[in-house]
C-alpha cells in the first residue's frame, strides 16, 4: 500500500513537471479513454456475472473483470504499436539510399577494423 502511494506521488510530481509540453493534452485525453475504457469493461464483467451466476459470483467476477480489464489495456497498447511500426514502415520505404542511416555489413567490418 505505500508502494501504491508513492508511485502516485511519483506519477503526480511528473505530471506537474511537464505540465508544459505540449503533447500533454493528447496524453491526458488518451489515458482519460483508456481508463474509462478498461474500468467500464471491468465493471460490466463484474456485473454479468452477478447477474448471471448469483451464488458464486465472488468467486468469477473479481478474476474476469481483472482479466477483461487487462486485456483491455492490452489491446490499446498492441494496437498503438501496430500502428506505430506500420507508420516506421512507411517512413522507412520513403527514404533514399542517401538518407538511410543503414550500415552494411561489409561497411561495418571496414570500420571497425579502421578503428582497431
Amino acid at each position: 500500500m505505500i508502494t501504491t502511494f508513492v508511485n502516485f506521488k511519483r506519477g503526480f510530481t511528473h505530471f506537474i513537471d511537464n505540465w508544459n509540453n505540449p503533447q500533454m493534452k493528447n496524453i491526458l485525453r488518451t489515458s482519460l479513454i483508456v481508463l474509462i475504457t478498461a474500468e467500464s469493461a471491468c465493471i460490466l464483467t463484474a456485473e454479468t456475472v452477478t447477474i448471471l451466476f448469483y451464488q458464486y459470483s465472488a468467486f468469477m467476477a473479481i478474476p474476469l473483470a481483472l482479466i477483461i480489464g487487462t486485456f483491455t489495456l492490452t489491446l490499446v497498447e498492441s494496437t498503438r504499436k501496430m500502428r506505430n511500426q506500420q507508420q516506421s514502415k512507411v517512413q522507412d520505404c520513403c527514404l533514399s539510399e542517401s538518407q538511410s542511416e543503414f550500415i552494411s555489413s561489409s561497411d561495418f567490418r571496414r570500420l571497425s577494423k579502421k578503428s582497431s
